[in-house]
C-alpha cells in the first residue's frame, strides 16, 4: 500500500490536498488531508469520484483517426502526429499561418503549464489565433479591473479570513471546501455577510442581506452603492485623496444612479441598496468575493470597473481583510500584444487584446476577417459550453482539419479528424503541486508531451520542462504594496477615470448599459418578457465533464428549467410540466421545476448538458465590447407549456 499526498485538479481551481492510497498501481482510496488548513480533510463530490473517472471504460486510450467513411481507426502516436504535422504544415503553406487556430480550456494539470507549449507552438507556426474560454471565465473581471488598478496585477483576491464584511457577488462557493470553511468561520464570528445573486443560494440564505437582483444589472447596483457612499461621505478620504485620480468626476457621475432610480432597474428595494452600501463602507475591512456571475454578460466590462471602484473608494485595496492585489507567478516572458492585432476578433473587439473564441466560428463560416481552416482544441468542449451551439457545431463541421485532445470522446471531439487521448492530473508529473500517482490507461499522453512531440514533428526544437527546471515562484502575501512603488497605472494611482479608455473612445467612467437583450427593449422585451439566465455550477460536474460517470450522473441525471412559483402561476405551469423555452436565438424543451429561491420573471437552466443544452438558447450576435463576453446569464426568453 502506498499513500501519496497531492493537489487535486478535478475542478481546475481550488487545489485541495488529497491523500491517494494505491496498491499494485491502482487507486484504492481517496480522502482529504486533515492537515490541509483550508479544508480540514473535507473534499468535494467530484474528488470522491476520481477513481471512477480515471478507470472509466469510456476513457480514450489510443489516438484515433477518422476514415473516409466517418469511422474511427486506432492509430499509433507516430502515425497520428505525422498526419497532424503534415496537415498543419500544408494549411500554413496553402492558406497562411493565420488559418490555423488553437482553442484551450481546462488543463489536466494544476498550473496550466501546457499553455506555455501551446503558446510557443502558435508563435512558431506564426498564428495569432490562440485563446481559451476567457471570454466567459475569470478573465473579464481581471481585464476590467486592470483599467482601475493597473495591468501588472494579474488578479485580485478577497482576504475573507480577515474581513469584517464579506460580499459574495455572483459567486456560490458552497461547493468550494476552502471557501466554505472560511465563510462559515466568519459567520460564527458574527462577521457581516452580503450576497448579490438572483438565486437564494445556501450562503445567500445565511446572509445578513441578500440582494436578489435582476440578472445583468450588477453594474447599476455598484454605481448606486457608490452614490450612497459618496453622498453620505462614508468613503475613505485618506486613500481617495492620496491614492486615486478622477474622484470628482466619479462623484458627479454617480449622481445619476440614485437608489430610487436603480431600484427600478435592478428589481431591488431602495432601502436594501442603501443598507448594502452602508454595511460595506462602515463595517470594514470589507472584501468582495466575485465569480462567474459577473463574467457572462454583454455589459460586464463597465460592471467590473464599477465594483473595482467600490473597492477603492472605501480603501479596501491591498489591506488585511480587503481585496489583495498580488503579483502572479510565471517563468515565461510576456507576449507582445502588438503582434496579436491580426487575431480573429480583434477587428471588432480591440480591447480584448488577443483572439476571441466565438469569433472563430464566425470566421470559419463567413471568412471575416479571414477564414480559419484548421484547429487544435484541447481541454474544452465548445460544442456544448460556448454560446450559440448551432453556430459552433456548423463551424466545426466546416473545418478542413480538426484535432481534439481530451479524456473522453466529447461532443466536440466527434467533429475531429484526429482525436488524441490525454492523461488526468494523477497520471502526470505536475510542475505545480504533485507527482504522478498512477499510470494512464492504454497509451494516453500528458498534454505537454503531445504538444512537444507535435512541435518536433513540425521541425521545431522544444526543451521539455521538468519539475526540477521550474523555479519556485509563489506570490508573497504583502499588504499595501502601493506604498513602495504606487499602482501600475500611468498615474501611479487607482484610476476612477481612465484616460486610457477615453483615448480609445470608451466611457472613461464606469457606466451602466442594459444587457443586449433587455426587458427595457420595447420590441424585444414585449415579445420575450422573461429574463433567461444559464449556468450555475453543479457540485458533481465541471462544466460539461463527468456526466458519463454513473456515480456522479446519478446524483443529477437530467437538466431542467427553474422558475419562481409566482411566475409559474402566471404562465399556467406546475412543477414537473414539460415546457418549451424560446429565445431570440433558439428553442429548447424540458421539464420545469418551481423554486422559490429564484427571483420572479426569470428562467434559469443549468449548462453543460448535451441532451438539454442551454446554449441552444444563447446568442453570438453581440458581445461585451471590453471582454468579448456573451449574455449567457442575462438574455430574454418566453415559455409555453408543452401539450
Amino acid at each position: 500500500m502506498r499513500v501519496v499526498k497531492t493537489r487535486c485538479d478535478i475542478c481546475g481551481h481550488t487545489g485541495c490536498t488529497l491523500k491517494i492510497s494505491t496498491d499494485s498501481g491502482k487507486i484504492i482510496k481517496i480522502e482529504g488531508d486533515p492537515e490541509d488548513p483550508r479544508t480540514n480533510g473535507k473534499i468535494c463530490t467530484q474528488a470522491l469520484a476520481i477513481k471512477e473517472i480515471l478507470s472509466s471504460k469510456e476513457r480514450l486510450t489510443h489516438p484515433l483517426i477518422k476514415t473516409k467513411n466517418n469511422e474511427w481507426k486506432t492509430a499509433t502516436w507516430n502515425e497520428a502526429l505525422t498526419i497532424i504535422a503534415a496537415k498543419l504544415t500544408k494549411l500554413k503553406e496553402k492558406h497562411g499561418p493565420k488559418s490555423i487556430a488553437f482553442a484551450t480550456g481546462y488543463s489536466r494539470n494544476y498550473g496550466r503549464t501546457v499553455n506555455t507549449y501551446i503558446d510557443q507552438l502558435a508563435k512558431w507556426i506564426g498564428t495569432p489565433n490562440n485563446t481559451g474560454m476567457e471570454h466567459i471565465c475569470a478573465i473579464p473581471r481581471k481585464r476590467s479591473m486592470s483599467y482601475v488598478f493597473g495591468p501588472i496585477h494579474p488578479w485580485q483576491s478577497a482576504d475573507l479570513t480577515n474581513s469584517n464584511c464579506i460580499t459574495l457577488w455572483g459567486i456560490n462557493p458552497v461547493h468550494d471546501p476552502p471557501r466554505i470553511k472560511t465563510i462559515n468561520n466568519a459567520l460564527e464570528a458574527d462577521k457581516t455577510l452580503i450576497a448579490v445573486d438572483p438565486r437564494a443560494t445556501p450562503f445567500a440564505k445565511k446572509a445578513d442581506l441578500h440582494l436578489q437582483l435582476r440578472p445583468g444589472t450588477d453594474g447599476a447596483l455598484a454605481l448606486s452603492m457608490l452614490n450612497v457612499i459618496i453622498s453620505k461621505e462614508y468613503y475613505n478620504k485618506d486613500f481617495v485623496n492620496n491614492w486615486t485620480t478622477g474622484f470628482n468626476q466619479l462623484k458627479e457621475h454617480v449622481d445619476a444612479y440614485s437608489p430610487e432610480k436603480v431600484s427600478k432597474i435592478t428589481w431591488l428595494d431602495e432601502d436594501d441598496i442603501v443598507e448594502a452600501a452602508t454595511l460595506y463602507a462602515t463595517k470594514g475591512p470589507s472584501s468582495i468575493d466575485h465569480g462567474n456571475g459577473l463574467d457572462q454578460h454583454t455589459n460586464n466590462f463597465q460592471t467590473n470597473r464599477a465594483i473595482a471602484s467600490l473597492i477603492a473608494l472605501c480603501g479596501n485595496v491591498d489591506i488585511s481583510g480587503g481585496n489583495l492585489l498580488q503579483y502572479g507567478s510565471t517563468n515565461d516572458p510576456p507576449y507582445d500584444p502588438s503582434k496579436l492585432r491580426a487575431a480573429v476578433g480583434q477587428e471588432r473587439l480591440p480591447i480584448v487584446g488577443r483572439a476571441h473564441m466565438p469569433s472563430y466560428w464566425r470566421a470559419i463560416l463567413t471568412e471575416k476577417p479571414y477564414k480559419i481552416h484548421g484547429m487544435y482544441i484541447y481541454g474544452t468542449n465548445p460544442a456544448v459550453t460556448d454560446c450559440d451551439t448551432q453556430t459552433v457545431k456548423k463551424a466545426l463541421g466546416e473545418l478542413e482539419f480538426l484535432v481534439v485532445v481530451d479524456l473522453f470522446m466529447t461532443e466536440t471531439a466527434k467533429y475531429a479528424d484526429v482525436v488524441l487521448p490525454a492523461t488526468s492530473f494523477l497520471e502526470t508529473e505536475l510542475y505545480h503541486g504533485g507527482e504522478k500517482v498512477v499510470d494512464p490507461p492504454g497509451e494516453a499522453w500528458p498534454d505537454e508531451k503531445i504538444v512537444i512531440e507535435l512541435a518536433k514533428k513540425m521541425g521545431y526544437n522544444v526543451e521539455q520542462r521538468t519539475r526540477k527546471s521550474v523555479k519556485p515562484s509563489v506570490p508573497e502575501v504583502k499588504y499595501m504594496r502601493y506604498l513602495e512603488k504606487g499602482f501600475q497605472t500611468s498615474s501611479g494611482k487607482v484610476e476612477f477615470y481612465s484616460k486610457l479608455l477615453a483615448e480609445q473612445g470608451i466611457d472613461p467612467l464606469p457606466v451602466f448599459v442594459e444587457p443586449f437583450e433587455s426587458p427595457s427593449s420595447r420590441d424585444l422585451g414585449s415579445d420575450y418578457p422573461l429574463v433567461l439566465t444559464t449556468g450555475a455550477k453543479l457540485p458533481m460536474f465541471t462544466h460539461s465533464q463527468f456526466r458519463n460517470i454513473p456515480r456522479l450522473s446519478n446524483l443529477f441525471p437530467c437538466n431542467y428549467f427553474m422558475i419562481n412559483p409566482v411566475t409559474a402561476v402566471k404562465y399556467g405551469v406546475v412543477d414537473g410540466d414539460d415546457i418549451l423555452v424560446e429565445s431570440p436565438s433558439g428553442r429548447l424543451s424540458g421539464p420545469v421545476r418551481t423554486v422559490s429561491d429564484l427571483v420572479e420573471d426569470v428562467v434559469q437552466v443549468f449548462h453543460g448538458f448535451n441532451d438539454m443544452n442551454a446554449n441552444l438558447l444563447t446568442s453570438s450576435s453581440f458581445f461585451d465590447s471590453g471582454n468579448g463576453s456573451p449574455g449567457m446569464k442575462s438574455s430574454l426568453c418566453r415559455i409555453f407549456k408543452e401539450k
